[in-house]
């Protein structure tokens, strides 16, 4: 099968780097591998692209080219009578740690085969992130074209081109939700080595990885095709080359891939920055004082070419769509804080802090909001202000396995706990420890000054989380008896059971709180509607019809906020050679094709009086959701 192609691109860069290496530091392969292997699926993207050759044909060629180049240069090694170093791979001593690894596999695998039964269906996937693939898929390119939902042409491209990758050589989505399953496998092995090189011991690395496994926004996050986890993974590459740049010093090579991963954090997600911006800042740091200003400069320029050459194309469609290499003006008020200040900087962070504070019980909740609203009036805010709100109003809420709203209380507890005890007890640990902390601290309140909060924002703390998890290793590794450790490790992994069992639009055991049947029986052409059962019937209904008159150029026109790939999916498009085009969507027609004529049209709001649209008469209108066909009938 050709998808596997990429896979083993990854395995041939992990094991030629290992091997290059006169160290053979196979954690080090194992990142920067990782990091090439990112670069290489942009700049290929972006190249496929400019000759319309995103197809089958075209990334398989792509993707063999360094496979061969690297195979090649292997059977050299062979040929001269150089060694072929395989990676020495070792389960934990002892039998507590043992089960922790067994118990993380069974995350990993419960993970995985949600991944695999559950189609794309968090609601911004149905919106934008399946949509814009499916786009893209299409027009064997990734390029800006006519859309109603503006997120589909203006967010960064980077997790939903690995996706591409995925739909396009398998031949549909089956395999989507496993880039972000990647991403929460590559983290916990990044996160394990993270604690390798801050020093923790075997102990402390294994609570590390179980806190990153259970965190439940993870959890959810790999069996879905939204990005989070993805801008985590490469968070955590970040986090890797700035540790061996705080205890080694500066080496062109570390500057070099450190960049690339912030680049690749950055082409995934905007909210990257807000991780990128704290490491930055201590790399710079670090090469001021090891360095003069011209080198120092030297070094900046290197580093900003190499994160805008993965992120140029991107950029330039959305400058030459918006007159900005961001979005519309209207969307960055939607989502950037409108104000900023000391005031802001407070309320965001407490009120994202209470987010991963909610807790069973309504009268604790209460009394937090109690506190929060208290804050807010001393500090002359509304805690509901427009300017850093968005969306829904504040609340403090009970833990849900709504993977929208999942937050990790938990998890945050021990946060606290842990930089509490590092700034009590910062005179007996190592210098550099105490830097890492304060670096990945300075990301949450970061984050919290740059977006206005709303009730889904604790899926973007999710590389917070995974950042601090080795710092938590360290501390309990340092101050902890080991049965108390394994003891945190256990109550994290028994917590962690509600989401890895009944997320509520992928169950895989049903309760009071789930929107359909177990994914163990729930047929998958179903599972795409779970966050929107109501479009269901009339999404099948409206592609029976089309599909019975043999109409292959749809055109069609939503909301902003629509559910748009499952239309795709009940279509079949463009895999059964149909075609859909958004026709009359503001700013973008100017993408719009002259040579589109569609024989149907589906909107959603038209007026309920229109009879016609474009001479096409309608024949189908579902008044609950305000569906409408505009068809000729044959």
């Amino acid at each position: 099968m050709l998808v596997i192609l990429p896979v083993f691109a990854f395995m041939v860069f992990f094991l030629t780097l290992g091997n290059l290496d006169p160290e053979k530091v196979w954690e080090r392969a194992f990142f920067r591998a990782s990091i090439l292997w990112g670069t290489y699926l942009i700049l290929l993207t972006e190249g496929l692209s400019l000759v319309e050759a995103v197809t089958p044909l075209g990334l398989a060629l792509g993707w063999l080219l360094p496979i061969l180049a690297t195979v090649g240069f292997l059977v050299s090694r062979v040929k001269s009578e150089l060694p072929i170093v395989l990676p020495d791979i070792k389960l934990p001593e002892g039998r507590w740690n043992r089960i922790l690894v067994l118990a993380v596999f069974v995350i990993i695998g419960l993970t995985a085969l949600l991944a695999w039964l559950s189609p794309p269906q968090t609601w911004d996937s149905l919106n934008y992130h399946m949509a814009r693939v499916a786009h893209w898929a299409q027009q064997r390119a990734v390029r800006h074209y006519v859309t109603g939902v503006g997120f589909q042409n203006s967010m960064p491209p980077g997790a939903e081109i690995a996706m591409l990758h995925a739909y396009v050589l398998a031949g549909g989505d089956r395999l989507t939700t496993f880039v972000q399953w990647f991403a929460m496998l590559g983290s916990l092995v990044g996160v394990f080595y993270l604690a390798k090189q801050i020093d923790v011991g075997p102990l402390g690395r294994m609570i590390t990885v179980v806190f990153v496994a259970t965190i439940p926004m993870g959890i959810v996050q790999a069996s879905s095709t939204v990005s989070d986890y993805v801008v985590a993974f490469w968070m955590v590459c970040v986090a890797y080359e700035s540790v061996r740049i705080l205890k080694a010093g500066i080496t062109r090579s570390s500057v070099v891939y450190a960049s690339l991963a912030a680049g690749m954090g950055l082409v995934t997600k905007p909210t990257a920055v807000a991780y990128v911006l704290p490491f930055a800042a201590l790399i710079a740091f670090i090469v001021l004082r090891q360095y003069s200003i011209t080198q120092a400069l030297r070094y900046t320029a290197l580093s900003f070419m190499l994160v805008l050459t993965l992120n140029a194309g991107y950029l330039l469609r959305n400058t030459a769509l918006y007159g900005n290499p961001i979005a519309s003006e209207g969307r960055i008020s939607f989502h950037i804080n409108e104000t900023m200040g000391v005031r802001v900087f407070l309320s965001n962070t407490l009120r994202n802090m209470s987010l991963h504070a909610g807790t069973p019980s309504p009268l604790v909740n209460h009394a937090i909001y109690l506190v929060v609203t208290k804050v807010h009036e001393v500090i002359g805010l509304e805690v509901d202000d427009t300017r850093t709100t968005t969306v829904s109003n504040y609340g403090v809420f009970k833990p849900t396995t709504n993977e929208d709203k999942t937050t990790n209380p938990l998890h945050a507890l021990l946060i606290l706990i842990v930089f509490v005890v590092l700034l009590i007890r910062r005179k007996e640990i190592e210098p550099s420890i105490i830097i890492l902390s304060l670096v990945v601290a300075a990301t949450f309140p970061l984050i919290s000054s740059l977006i206005k909060w709303m009730v889904f924002n604790g899926r973007l703390h999710l590389p917070f989380f995974v950042l601090y998890a080795p710092i938590i290793g360290y501390t309990f590794d340092r101050f902890l008896m080991p049965n108390g450790v394994r003891a945190v490790a256990a109550i994290l992994l028994l917590a962690s059971w509600p989401w890895l069992m009944s997320i509520h639009s992928r169950p895989l055991i049903t309760n009071s709180q789930s929107y359909v049947d177990s994914v163990l029986v729930v047929p998958r052409e179903d599972l795409y509607f779970a966050n929107g059962w109501h479009l269901r019937e009339p999404y099948f209904e409206m592609a029976d019809l089309i599909k019975e008159s043999s109409c292959s150029d749809i055109g069609i026109l939503l909301p902003g906020n629509s559910a748009e790939y499952p239309l795709w999916v009940v279509l079949g498009a463009p895999e059964n050679g149909s075609r859909i085009e958004w026709i009359d969507a503001g700013i973008t027609s100017q993408y719009t094709d002259p040579g589109f004529v569609p024989c149907a049209v589906i909107c959603q709001g038209c007026p309920e009086d229109q009879t016609h649209f474009n001479d096409l008469p309608r024949i189908y209108k579902d008044h609950p959701t305000k569906l409408q066909l505009f068809m000729e009938v044959q």
